[in-house]
């Protein structure tokens, strides 16, 4: 997700951000630099590829989570929902983002600016809650096993996915409402619990070092600038890496399940053959 508000400021003034600390970090001073059609090309190219292979990944997870008997558990509906936030991320949220990163500008008016970025808080804000809920999960089953297993049951799973949801639709409503603030979610770095884990964990293990690798800068920037303020100026190519580095989370994780999870990648191959 990113920084809210700033397509508002778009609206009235589409050539020039009136406040430098509500600059959205796949914006950068994008709108104030002329794009070439050589870069409006080779972005859309890339970002489009990114959200089919985000789109399609993420189908299969849900598909697979949905179909097969076999993943039907509670630690995979956990994951069968982080792909459903996910996806969610990839149609809603990536073609307005991608649109707005190859334009340059804000084009789409006032009311889709105010719905994308609930959107986009929404998804983006209930991909990384899911991904804190399935360590916990882990953890929990790890470190309190016997009594743990007695309580994993799917109304549990559905208690944890309800919630989990629930937070990251409270989360997104100061956008829905206007509020022109610099809106930021404080993650919770859970992947510490699980160094207990060894086998069963591999795959989860793999999923939170990569969220870590993709979030972490937009957090690092997103926590430091308000303080340093221009001091710590982050030139615009940069801060849309940062950006699309955090948005790529949502195609990583399902080409982690089909590399590294077993029941995962023989429920794929069984979808593909079926079709």
């Amino acid at each position: 997700f990113s920084w809210t508000h700033h397509h508002q400021h778009h609206h009235h003034h589409p050539k020039q951000p009136t406040n430098p600390k509500i600059v959205p970090l796949n914006a950068g001073d994008a709108s104030q630099a002329p794009r070439s059609l050589y870069y409006e090309v080779s972005a859309s190219l890339c970002l489009g590829a990114l959200i089919l292979c985000s789109v399609a990944g993420n189908a299969f997870v849900v598909a697979a989570v949905t179909l097969e008997r076999s993943l039907h558990n509670v630690a995979n509906y956990l994951i069968g929902s982080l792909a459903v936030a996910d996806l969610l991320v990839s149609v809603l949220v990536l073609p307005i983002a991608s649109l707005y990163q190859v334009l340059g500008r804000w084009t789409l008016g006032q009311v889709v600016c105010d719905i994308f970025i609930a959107l986009d808080v929404l998804c983006c804000t209930s991909s990384i809650l899911h991904l804190c809920a399935i360590a916990l999960d882990r953890y929990w089953a790890i470190t309190n096993a016997v009594d743990y297993l007695s309580k994993r049951t799917p109304r549990r799973a559905a208690l944890m996915i309800s919630l989990t949801w629930l937070v990251g639709f409270s989360i997104s409503i100061p956008p829905m409402l206007g509020w022109a603030a610099r809106f930021r979610i404080q993650h919770t770095l859970c992947c510490n619990a699980l160094a207990r884990e060894r086998k069963a964990v591999k795959t989860l293990g793999i999923i939170m070092g990569t969220f870590i690798f993709c979030w972490l800068p937009f957090f690092l920037v997103a926590l430091t600038t308000p303080f340093c303020g221009q001091s710590c100026h982050v030139p615009p190519g940069l801060e849309a890496v940062i950006n699309w580095l955090g948005y790529s989370n949502s195609l990583l994780n399902p080409i982690i399940y089909a590399y590294f999870n077993r029941d995962f990648r023989a429920a794929f191959k069984k979808i593909v053959r079926c079709h």
